[in-house]
């Protein structure tokens, strides 16, 4: 392809985007449009009694957002009463998420500004491999990986997935 024709292909490209009213975005734009979450997802490990009954609980906090700074959601996995299985995904949406359903992540920039805290209580501990928080435009994956019983609280760092 010689040069002019690269021209003709990017000139109508560069003229939307300096348009008034239509600059270039910037990395920091981009990512505070984080979206709203629609879905949580939680992978309970393979290993042996690694998953839980109804006598334990799950708890999260999610905070990156507005106009609060963060959300929960109480008791996530009480819902189908059949979750948290070894080795097995559960998913969660709408009502069951609570305050966390079209949560804005508003003041993310990215996935490391995104904080989550898991919460265990009850008496049937289990261990999670991780969560996985899904908006409607980006999911990120938070690792954990520890055994969580009785009243134990771990905060994890995120990465996009």
């Amino acid at each position: 392809m010689k040069g002019s024709q690269y021209l003709q292909i990017l000139l109508p490209i560069l003229l939307v985007f300096l348009q008034p009213g239509n600059p270039l975005p910037s990395p920091g734009d981009k990512l505070r449009e984080f979206g709203t979450i629609q879905r949580v997802s939680i992978l309970t490990s393979a290993c042996d009694k690694c998953g839980m009954t109804r006598l334990g609980r799950i708890n999260l906090k999610i905070c990156g957002g507005g106009p609060e700074p963060c959300c929960s959601v109480t008791n996530i996995g009480d819902f189908n009463g059949d979750g948290f299985n070894e080795g097995e995904i559960d998913n969660y949406s709408g009502n069951e998420l609570e305050g966390c359903f079209n949560y804005a992540l508003s003041t993310s920039d990215g996935p490391s500004d995104l904080s989550l805290t898991v919460y265990h209580e009850g008496s049937d501990g289990g261990q999670l491999d991780w969560v996985e928080v899904h908006t409607n435009s980006h999911s990120v994956r938070c690792p954990l990986g520890f055994w969580l019983d009785v009243f134990t609280s771990i905060k994890v760092a995120c990465f996009a997935v």
